[in-house]
């Protein structure tokens, strides 16, 4: 060895410190612009970014040594890593793929990773091929900061494993459309879809209506059960019975998703239901039901109006136009608002968990019109 390679020391990592120094800021302040905290001014985060840059800042070499001073001091780590449960078909539909733009919009924005847990069905969507039965290794040591639940985890163990895990159970969870115990929520007003569906209905010179809903639920879905409530507030403000006039038949839950809807439909006509209407569960349903409709012979509008719900997929007509009158869900939004939550709940900025509802929109299109005489 040379002696000057002898004399030579190894290289010294830069601190925040140093940077703190050279932009004439504290510690903290470079601490807040390296993670892109919106709570420091553009002008001087783009500053100190540069700085950082040219002095060779290591992010991972600081990092670590963050960690291990949080240790010591026994703080909470933030791995700036959240976790995504969803169904196996979740990248095959709009309605999740929005959520997930707003999701990953914010994340993307503060330096957020999304961990992808899936629940796994065959190729069809149809056959449960993997359950979540324990979590990922990822869990128990530590390297997550929160949890992010679509409406489907309902069925699935999933809240009770993240409780149950003591890595992360001191975590926050978010539950996206659908209220879960110990969980911040980000909802959609469907009750007021509901509302909004049969008073228009109503006003067209409609009263007989079909409401079709998935078989899982048997009406005992969170999201069925607000729908139901804004129906019946539609029928009583008209000074009409919803029971006399809201229809809605039950079938077996093994079927496919087009043969539960078509079932509804052959058995309402089968049992002499005069409906002149129906509301689908969402868009894709909606869709089901013309198509049912269309074996009977009932054409969309003329002898039947349809309404779906989400506004996600286009019901075309014969110009090759979308003309399905649907609920608009603010999915993107959804995905947006559950993200600024959940990772406020992370950062300490928000105490304790916070539940939130969003406005929904009626779309008036071609599918429905007055009833047949």
């Amino acid at each position: 060895m040379t002696e000057q390679g002898a004399n030579q020391q190894p290289h010294k990592p830069v601190t925040m410190q140093e940077i703190a120094d050279r932009c004439g800021v504290n510690k903290n302040t470079v601490s807040l612009a390296l993670r892109s905290d919106p709570r420091v001014a553009v002008a001087t985060a783009h500053r100190i970014l540069a700085v950082a840059e040219e002095m060779g800042y290591n992010p991972l070499y600081n990092d670590a040594a963050r960690r291990l001073a949080l240790r010591k001091s026994g703080k909470r780590i933030i791995n700036q890593v959240v976790a995504l449960f969803y169904e196996g078909n979740f990248t095959h539909h709009r309605y999740y793929a929005e959520i997930f733009d707003g999701l990953s919009e914010v994340c993307t924005l503060t330096d957020f990773q999304i961990l992808l847990v899936p629940r796994s069905f065959d190729a069809q969507g149809k056959r449960l091929i993997r359950e979540f039965k324990t979590l990922p290794p990822i869990f128990s040591r530590g390297d997550i900061d929160g949890a992010i639940l679509i409406d489907d985890m309902r069925f699935s163990k999933v809240p009770h494993l993240l409780f149950r895990e003591p890595s992360f159970r001191a975590c926050p969870v978010m539950s996206l459309l659908w209220p879960a115990p110990g969980c911040s929520s980000v909802l959609t007003d469907d009750e007021q879809g509901g509302y909004l569906s049969v008073r228009h209905l109503l006003a067209l010179g409609h009263r007989h209506i079909l409401h079709c809903w998935g078989p899982e639920s048997h009406l005992g879905h969170y999201l069925a059960k607000q729908r139901v409530l804004g129906y019946r507030r539609a029928y009583q403000e008209a000074g009409l019975d919803p029971e006399q006039y809201l229809h809605a038949t039950v079938v077996e839950p093994y079927l496919s998703a087009y043969e539960n809807v078509a079932r509804r439909i052959q058995d309402a006509c089968r049992q002499g239901v005069p409906f002149t209407a129906v509301l689908a569960q969402n868009d894709t349903g909606a869709g089901y039901a013309r198509q049912a409709l269309a074996e009977l012979g009932l054409r969309v509008p003329q002898d039947v109006s349809l309404i779906g719900f989400d506004d996600t997929e286009p019901l075309l007509d014969d110009a090759r136009q979308n003309m399905l009158t649907t609920v608009h869900l603010p999915l993107v939004d959804v995905g947006r608002e559950g993200a600024k939550l959940l990772l406020g709940r992370i950062r300490g900025e928000i105490a304790e968990d916070t539940s939130i509802t969003l406005p929904v929109e009626l779309i008036v299109r071609g599918s429905t019109g007055p009833p047949a005489r």
